[in-house]
């Protein structure tokens, strides 16, 4: 870039995250060019695999609305499904109520991510067999059992998360877990979860076991936060859709 040339290179990274208390291995293509007719130039950084290949598929309004109200799922709150500062009528919306004034017609002044809706329709469609089969689990789970499953979770590449708590809330060892005091662990404006990011740079079908550092000394060796990326697998292409 100093040499203004056109160009690229790949190369092998860590990456800290969770406040540099963890790191990620990836491998990052380089692109960069000069900027003509000034002094500046241009580099972009794209992390090899991620947004290349991507599933798409299609359902009804009806069954995507239905799947997506869910007291167990939720929505990236800092996400733009649809832009709700454009007329202060909006403001109070939040983007779950938007999408579906957006998609029943009531509000035709409101501008959505047309795409990425239809996507999130979609994955809550096709998640939604889970529910019955963590409640499965849940009547099948031991009640002598003092160390099982507490949580069971999903997230998706368009931002839904579906949630199924095995014990009562009072009873989560990790509380913070998957809520805005553990910022690390929930979609954000500008990352996804440590969680899904960890286990998309893995090799497909295995899983990440991390310790929250936040459960404090005596607690620590209690809880194992363990996650893997669901991929759909070709030959030619492993497009991560989701992590759990």
């Amino acid at each position: 870039m100093v040499n203004r040339k056109t160009g690229k290179f790949s190369m092998e990274v860590k990456k800290t995250v969770d406040k540099g208390k963890r790191v990620l291995v990836m491998t990052n293509d380089y692109y960069y060019t000069d900027i003509k007719g000034t002094p500046f130039s241009l580099g972009v950084v794209l992390s090899r695999g991620h947004g290349k290949y991507f599933f798409r598929g299609n359902v009804t309004v009806e069954e995507g609305l239905h799947d997506l109200e869910h007291p167990d799922v939720s929505l990236a709150d800092e996400w733009t499904y649809c832009n709700t500062d454009l007329h202060p009528e909006h403001r109070h919306l939040t983007q779950l109520k938007a999408i579906k004034k957006y998609l029943t017609g009531k509000e035709p002044l409101l501008q959505c991510d047309k795409e990425l809706i239809q996507e999130v329709l979609f994955d809550a469609v096709v998640s939604a067999p889970l529910e019955a089969y963590w409640t499965s689990l849940a009547l099948n789970k031991s009640e002598n059992s003092d160390k099982d499953v507490e949580i069971a979770f999903l997230g998706t590449r368009t931002g839904l998360t579906r949630v199924n708590l095995f014990v009562g809330p009072e009873q989560l060892t990790y509380k913070d877990f998957l809520t805005s005091d553990d910022r690390e662990s929930i979609y954000n404006a500008d990352h996804f979860p440590l969680w899904y990011r960890r286990a998309a740079e893995q090799i497909p079908g295995s899983f990440v076991y991390s310790i929250p550092f936040s459960t404090g000394s005596v607690n620590r060796s209690t809880v194992v936060t363990a996650s893997t990326a669901i991929q759909l697998l070709d030959d030619r292409k492993s497009p991560v859709v989701a992590g759990k």
